[in-house]
């Protein structure tokens, strides 16, 4: 149930798509369980399309004649964006300070998809072709014991199965190869390890989950997880939620402790629908978190966007339209400050375009929320939890929050995000699609938990372990005088689903802890340095 490709959807079309959104809850609310076709083996299956997990990597396809080795980074030519910024690993790793000498040695990191990826390993080779990277190969684990035993098999690559619509399986092949590519690109010396779930549904997910963190191999890994749901319809069997599974939340409850026991640092995705992850699922706007990001034992993963929106350049200028940044000049494009080197660079209708441009710095950092360029399921998610009660490591903050709108909600639960990574689509991260031919930009916080598994792997090789659970010692950093040379503080947005239009609420960032982005994104060298001193005798715990 997710929508894999941008949606060009303005202001005025909100309305329709809205109610659009009532009447697919009226059918699930008469249609929660639908039984799938008879397989191959003659067993009807029975589907829970409200207790599943989504991805909703935004990715813009870009023209198949592309070429990021001869086109004019960092602006990628798309024919109805007209010019789209593109980042690359060294635009990323300039712009948050990732330290030259690590590169995640020794670290293991741990993606968690659905159906996983049929071109996943050329994907791979073709970006770290393109850019330079050392190649590497990715070990992908499928059931029933996800250890690589010659018993195991992976899911049949077959979009027009059934079950592989219901859950929209090429939407998580997307997933796949942006997991895959942006922590591999952050932390190139890393182990990659694809644990692939059977199918979307919640308990697919918790047996895929269960069996890799009891694996003593992969003790000390690093769990990327871009997917989630409504945080008040876990389990549910029904809408509304009538009937509870709660084996859902106990099962996966217990994956994260074994993880937490077994040094593993998990991070999830906070979502994409802002403040309002229920919108786009069921059409609801409360003001509501994703899960499992709103686990007390995972690190949530928050949005962030170039301030300003595009930097000099702005949203992307249409069809027809080019941006270009002139020789041995600075260019701000938001998150990255760019220099034009020699011949400068401007956006490549085709191969063939030279550029020079390289990124020479930091730019500054919003909330990242793009309703207003391309439409809902553009923003950081973020809010309070209905399931979980607030964590010892977030107690000291206040018992109300004030909301975008100005309302105030009760703050009894676990907060969300814990920190921010890059998330936009305009200034999107690029990687290759084999199974489509075609260079993508993403964006979205599918692109921020992986980013920060690289980042977790730098810091496990400077640590010379693996840190295991994190979230203690980045509060504990948070409230020390480093905060601001380890964390960009963000204080510019909100994270309302519709940027606070049509009355749905959200929260704005502030100075200090926010529900829109956490405490900020990291200043990777600092970060490392920081947290390194508070877990010289290891890492505080929950």
């Amino acid at each position: 149930m997710q929508k894999a490709y941008i949606r060009n959807i303005g202001p005025s079309s909100l309305e329709n798509i809205m109610k659009h959104r009532i009447v697919t809850v009226s059918i699930l609310a008469l249609l929660t369980l639908f039984t799938l076709p008879t397989l191959a083996n003659g067993v009807a299956t029975t589907f829970n399309l409200v207790n599943s997990a989504r991805v909703n990597p935004g990715v813009t396809l870009l023209d198949q004649s592309f070429s990021p080795s001869v086109g004019g980074l960092p602006f990628c030519f798309s024919g109805a964006l007209g010019s789209i910024l593109c980042y690359t690993p060294s635009f990323l790793k300039t712009a948050y300070n990732f330290p030259s000498s690590l590169d995640g040695t020794g670290q293991t990191i741990v993606i968690v998809d659905a159906f996983g990826s049929p071109t996943i390993q050329s994907d791979l080779n073709t970006f770290d072709n393109a850019f330079g990277l050392p190649a590497a190969t990715v070990s992908i684990r499928c059931g029933p014991t996800w250890t690589g035993s010659s018993s195991d098999t992976c899911p049949v690559f077959d979009p027009s199965l059934p079950i592989d619509q219901a859950c929209g399986a090429v939407g998580w092949w997307e997933e796949t190869t942006l997991d895959v590519t942006i922590s591999h690109g952050l932390a190139p010396g890393a182990n990659i390890v694809l644990v692939v779930a059977n199918d979307c549904q919640d308990t697919s997910f918790n047996a895929a989950e269960s069996a890799a963190v009891n694996q003593p191999s992969l003790r000390g890994s690093i769990m990327s997880q871009s997917f989630g749901q409504p945080d008040d319809l876990v389990g549910c069997l029904n809408f509304p939620c009538t009937m509870i599974d709660h084996s859902i939340k106990q099962g996966a409850d217990k994956i994260y402790n074994t993880a937490r026991r077994n040094q593993w640092t998990v991070i999830a995705s906070s979502g994409d629908d802002g403040a309002n992850e229920a919108l786009s699922f069921v059409g609801t706007t409360e003001l509501i978190p994703s899960w499992p990001s709103t686990n007390p034992l995972n690190l949530a993963a928050g949005g962030t966007q170039g301030n300003p929106y595009g930097g000099d350049y702005g949203a992307p200028p249409g069809r027809g339209g080019t941006n270009s940044c002139a020789a041995n000049t600075n260019c701000n494009t938001g998150l990255v400050v760019i220099n034009g080197g020699p011949t400068g660079c401007t956006t490549a209708p085709r191969p063939g375009v030279p550029t020079s441009c390289i990124p020479v710095g930091y730019g500054g950092e919003g909330t990242w929320n793009e309703f207003d360029t391309f439409g809902i399921r553009t923003a950081s998610g973020g809010g309070v939890s209905t399931l979980y009660g607030r964590p010892t490591y977030q107690t000291s903050f206040q018992p109300k929050w004030p909301t975008l709108l100005g309302a105030t909600v009760q703050g009894n639960g676990r907060l969300t995000p814990d920190i921010s990574f890059n998330s936009a689509i305009q200034g999107g991260f690029l990687a290759y699609l084999g199974f489509l031919g075609r260079w993508a930009v993403f964006g979205g916080t599918s692109a921020a938990s992986p980013a920060l598994a690289g980042v977790v792997a730098l810091l496990n090789q400077a640590h010379g372990g693996p840190v295991g659970f994190l979230n203690a010692a980045i509060y504990q950093l948070a409230a020390s005088s480093n905060y601001s040379s380890a964390f960009h503080d963000i204080t510019v947005g909100n994270n309302s689903d519709t940027a606070g239009q049509f009355g749905v609420d959200g929260f704005s960032a502030g100075a200090g802890y926010d529900l829109a982005t956490g405490w900020g994104s990291p200043n990777v060298a600092n970060f490392i340095n920081a947290i390194n001193t508070i877990c010289a005798s290891g890492c505080p715990g929950p």
